[in-house]
């Protein structure tokens, strides 16, 4: 396996240009450099849909679909299990397509985050577009010791409404004892509301250890929400501090400094995959405005390893 660094400060290369045989790759040596790095970069192999999802399901039997995530997204192997996702996909909002995604870690908001993100390049855009990738454990140490305390010792809650209508696609099912019960499942506080809206909430730390590693990381979903909220004006997804007041705007503006400085560019090729530690990672977007960008996302429930 030919190995070198994806970026000059983390992450590792797999390179596929002499040998394109992916299925080819030892899975315990994956695995192994997986939990060292963090992110792996597979290039140059020959890859489809059908490798895609033969390569990954290597790693786990066990993955998931969209049912209470932040975005909902079209299926691609409708065929097999409906895991594989498109991320350009939105319903009734077209604009979803092009417009850049701050860091975040994918379901940090609830109980059900995934471990291991996979992302597959099926067209990437003309220009723009890259996927952006930052490690979270740098963030951390990178952080003030008054932020990393904050972070540290108080709690932050997500808080997200869904109107009558929404909150059916969200969840998957037009039942609120279903709603309730995968809110319970996932240690989400549920309210539904005399309009016959939906609102819950969801308290966690944003600074975690990772599943991999004995350090600690900044690894959550604060300054997407905060992008939704004060850029796009959006009121459907809130985080704040545990007592409901606002994160100190000191300590957004260190993230936004510390982070920023340590993120790197994914610059896609057709036939790319990436495998992302979740709970350690930090993944987000540049903007586009190519409609047959086409990435397609699967998300790992669990592995045994």
């Amino acid at each position: 396996m030919r190995t070198r660094p994806a970026f000059d400060i983390f992450g590792t290369k797999i390179d596929g240009s002499r040998e394109r045989d992916l299925l080819g790759l030892q899975t315990d040596e994956v695995i192994r450099q997986f939990k060292d790095v963090g992110v792996l970069l597979f290039s140059g192999f020959e890859v489809n849909t059908q490798i895609f999802e033969q390569f990954s399901n290597r790693f786990s039997n066990d993955y998931m679909d969209h049912k209470g995530g932040g975005s909902l997204r079209q299926v691609i192997n409708k065929d097999g299990d409906k895991t594989i996702l498109s991320v350009s996909y939105a319903f009734n909002v077209e604009s979803q397509r092009t417009f850049g995604l701050a860091l975040h870690s994918d379901r940090s908001y609830t109980k059900s985050q995934p471990p291991v993100m996979w992302f597959y390049c099926v067209v990437p855009a003309k220009e723009e577009g890259e996927t952006l990738v930052c490690d979270g454990v740098q963030v951390c140490e990178g952080l003030s010791e008054s932020t990393r305390k904050l972070f540290k010792n108080k709690r932050i809650k997500y808080i997200r409404n869904y109107v009558d209508g929404e909150w059916q696609l969200w969840a998957q099912t037009d039942s609120l004892q279903d709603v309730e019960r995968y809110c319970r499942d996932n240690d989400l506080t549920f309210t539904f509301n005399a309009d016959k809206s939906v609102t819950t909430e969801y308290l966690c730390h944003a600074l975690v250890r990772p599943r991999w590693t004995q350090r600690d990381a900044f690894v959550n979903s604060i300054l997407l929400v905060l992008w939704q909220e004060e850029d796009l004006k959006r009121k459907t997804s809130l985080v704040r501090m545990e007592d409901g007041s606002k994160i100190p705007q000191e300590a957004i503006d260190e993230v936004r400094a510390v982070s920023g400085r340590l993120t790197r560019e994914i610059k896609w090729n057709p036939g790319d995959i990436v495998m992302v530690d979740n709970t350690r990672m930090l993944h987000g977007r540049r903007a586009f405005n190519d409609p047959k960008r086409e990435i397609y996302v699967r998300m790992c429930r669990s592995v045994s390893w």
